[in-house]
C-alpha cells in the first residue's frame, strides 16, 4: 500500500505526540519521546535516522503533517510487535508507564489484547491518579478479557472480587474466574471452587460437588490455595466423603509450595493438644508450626505461644518467650494473640511489667475483633482507670459497655457487670450527694 494512501489524523495544535507515526514530506517518522521543548525529535521508520523538525515549522506546515499510527501499525504487523517488546521492556526494567502507555496505546485502540492487558497493567501500577484514571484499569481488562486473554479474565475476576475502585460485583467475578478456569488458569479454578460451594447469589447456588470438581482442577496443577481448599474439602467433607489422611496430602504438598495456611492445617492436625488424636506428632506439629510462622501465618504464632505458656507439645514452659510469640501474632492482626499479650501487660503477669498504655492497645484490638476474652479484658482496663480520680464516670461507663458486648459474645461477664454497675452506681451517688441533692431538710 502506497504511504500516501493511508488513513490519517491531522495533528492537532500542531504538536506532534510522542511514539506517534507521522507522513510529512513522503517520509515516515516516529515521534521520540524528548524534553527539547523548541523541537520535535523524530525516527525514521525507513533509514532509522534521527532528524530534527522545528516547532514552528509543524505550525506553518501543520496540514502536511498527517498522523498515520492506527494504519501503519494495521498495515505492518511486525512493527506493532516491535512495540509491544518495547512496552513491556519499559514495564519490567524502567517501571516507565508513560512510555509504555504512549507505545500500548494505538495497539490497544486497535483491539490487541495483549496491549490491552498491558494498558490496564500501566494504570494500576502508575502511582498519579490524575495521569492514570483507575477507571481504565477494568475497561481495558474487560476489552482484553473479552477476547479471552487469561490473564485479563484472572485480574478482572479479582477485581470485581475485592471491589477495585469501588466495582465490587460478586457475579461478574464469578463470571470471569469460570472463564479463566475453564482455559487453565489454577488459581481461576481454585476461586471458582470457592464460589460453587458458598454459591453466589442472582448467579447459581451452592453446590459442593462442583466445588470438589474445581478444587481438584486447581490442586493437579499444584496450584498452593487449591491444594488448600481440597485440603479443607477433605478434612471436612465438602463434597467428597471426609479423609482426614488425604486431606494431610493435600496440606503437606501446599505446605511445601510455602503456602502458609496449608503449612498451619498441617501443623494443627498434628498437634497433641488441640489437633487430631490419630495424627498426633508433636516434633513435626513444632516443625511446621514454626515454618508457618516464618510464611507469616498469625495462628502459628498463637499455638506456638499457648504451648511455651502452658509447657505442652514437649516444650518447657516459658512465658516469655510465649508472650513474644502473641505479640508477633498480635502484629499480623490475630486477636487471640492480642488479648494474651494484653492480658499480661493489663495485670503485670508472668513476668511482664504492667503497662496500661500496651494493655489498652492490644486489647482493643482483640475487643474491636470480636474476640470475647479481649472484650472482658477491655472491660477490666477501663474499671482499673476508675480508680483514679480523671474521667472516672466515662471509665465505668466504657467497663459496663464492654462487659455486656462479652455478654453478649457468650463470656462470663456476670462480675465484671455487677462490680461496674456497683461502682457506677456509688459514683453517681456520691456526686448527686456533692452537688446537694440528697439530705435536705423540708421547710
Amino acid at each position: 500500500m502506497r504511504n500516501d494512501s493511508l488513513e490519517y489524523l491531522t495533528s492537532e495544535h500542531a504538536s506532534l505526540k510522542p511514539l506517534r507515526i507521522y507522513l510529512f514530506d513522503g517520509e515516515i517518522y516516529e515521534c521520540i519521546p524528548s524534553t527539547d521543548r523548541e523541537n520535535f525529535w523524530l525516527r525514521n521508520l525507513k533509514t532509522g535516522e534521527k532528524e530534527r523538525l522545528e516547532t514552528a515549522l509543524t505550525i506553518t506546515r501543520k496540514d502536511d503533517i498527517r498522523d498515520i499510527t492506527d494504519a501503519y501499525i494495521r498495515e505492518h504487523p511486525d512493527y506493532a510487535a516491535e512495540r509491544l517488546d518495547k512496552a513491556r521492556e519499559a514495564l519490567s526494567q524502567s517501571e516507565d508507564y508513560f512510555e509504555a502507555q504512549h507505545l500500548l496505546e494505538p495497539l490497544a485502540e486497535g483491539g490487541d489484547p495483549e496491549a490491552q492487558y498491558l494498558m490496564a497493567y500501566c494504570y494500576t501500577k502508575a502511582s498519579n491518579p490524575d495521569l492514570f484514571p483507575p477507571k481504565y484499569v477494568n475497561i481495558y481488562l474487560e476489552k482484553a478479557a473479552a477476547q479471552g486473554h487469561l490473564k485479563a479474565q484472572y485480574f478482572l475476576a479479582q477485581n470485581y472480587r475485592i471491589g477495585f475502585n469501588g466495582t465490587e460485583d460478586p457475579v461478574l467475578s464469578a463470571k470471569w474466574y469460570e472463564e479463566a478456569a475453564k482455559q487453565g488458569h489454577a488459581k481461576a479454578a481454585a476461586f471458582t471452587g470457592l464460589n460453587h460451594e458458598t454459591g453466589v447469589k442472582g448467579l447459581y447456588p451452592a453446590d459442593p460437588k462442583t466445588a470438589f470438581h474445581w478444587y481438584q482442577i486447581s490442586a493437579e496443577a499444584d496450584d498452593p490455595l487449591g491444594l488448600y481448599f481440597l485440603g479443607l474439602a477433605y478434612e471436612n467433607g465438602i463434597g467428597t466423603d471426609a479423609d482426614r489422611r488425604k486431606a494431610m496430602e493435600c496440606y503437606r504438598k501446599g505446605a511445601e509450595l510455602k503456602h502458609k495456611k496449608c503449612a498451619f492445617r498441617y501443623a494443627y492436625i498434628q498437634d497433641p493438644v488441640y489437633g487430631f488424636p490419630e495424627f498426633s506428632n508433636g516434633e513435626a506439629a513444632l516443625e511446621w508450626y514454626h515454618k508457618a510462622k516464618h510464611l507469616r501465618d498469625e495462628r502459628a504464632s498463637r499455638y506456638l505461644g499457648l504451648h511455651y505458656a502452658n509447657g505442652t507439645c514437649g516444650l518447657d514452659i516459658n512465658r516469655r518467650k510465649a508472650r513474644e510469640l502473641f505479640l508477633d501474632g498480635a502484629s499480623l492482626g490475630d486477636a487471640p494473640c492480642a488479648a494474651e499479650a494484653g492480658r499480661d501487660y493489663l495485670y503485670g503477669d508472668h513476668g511482664a511489667r504492667q503497662d496500661l498504655h500496651q494493655a489498652y492497645r492490644l486489647c482493643s484490638q482483640a475487643a474491636e475483633a470480636g474476640d470475647t476474652t479481649g472484650m472482658l479484658l477491655l472491660a477490666h482496663y477501663y474499671l482499673l482507670r476508675s480508680q483514679t480520680e480523671e474521667n472516672r464516670e466515662e471509665n465505668l461507663e466504657k467497663s459496663l459497655e464492654w462487659a455486656k458486648k462479652a455478654k453478649a459474645a457468650g463470656g462470663n461477664a456476670e462480675a465484671l457487670l455487677e462490680e461496674a454497675q456497683k461502682r457506677l452506681g456509688e459514683l453517681r451517688k456520691e456526686e448527686r450527694k456533692k452537688h446537694g441533692l440528697f439530705g435536705r431538710k423540708r421547710k
